[in-house]
């Protein structure tokens, strides 16, 4: 593990933590590299981890969880385009005021606009479809 894993694995246990804290209660993943990290960290605190291969289909099963559970789900994917497919579930949760958490993993700021492969800028990514961003 490098320096840089080791940070990312630090920062990935302490956002797991504190969602799991304000009462996050399960996580769909889809597996990628860029969002390892996050995955290990949620398994990690003994949470219901469920995967779900296709990004928009993970978005809609969290979606579905979280009205099923009555608490606050999040559905997690790697960098670039992958988080876009999170956007129709997120819409149709803000519309019903249900809690559901988009986690995307990015790629360093300098890979930006650099047409390297998994990298779109994120920022407010979904600002249409949510109440907090």
């Amino acid at each position: 593990m490098t320096p840089s894993d080791s940070s990312a694995m630090a920062s990935a246990r302490a956002l797991a933590t504190g969602l799991a804290r304000r009462g996050l209660g399960a996580v769909v993943v889809s597996p990628g590299s860029r969002n390892a990290p996050l995955t290990q960290a949620f398994v990690g605190l003994n949470m219901q981890v469920v995967v779900a291969l296709d990004e928009r289909s993970a978005a809609h099963h969290a979606l579905g969880m979280s009205l099923a559970l009555q608490q606050p789900v999040a559905v997690c994917c790697t960098s670039g385009t992958a988080a876009l497919n999170h956007g129709p579930a997120l819409a149709e949760a803000h519309r019903v005021g249900l809690p559901l958490i988009s986690l995307t993993a990015d790629r360093p700021a300098g890979a930006h606009n650099t047409w390297q492969s998994q990298t779109l800028v994120q920022d407010d990514i979904h600002r249409d479809q949510v109440s907090q961003s």
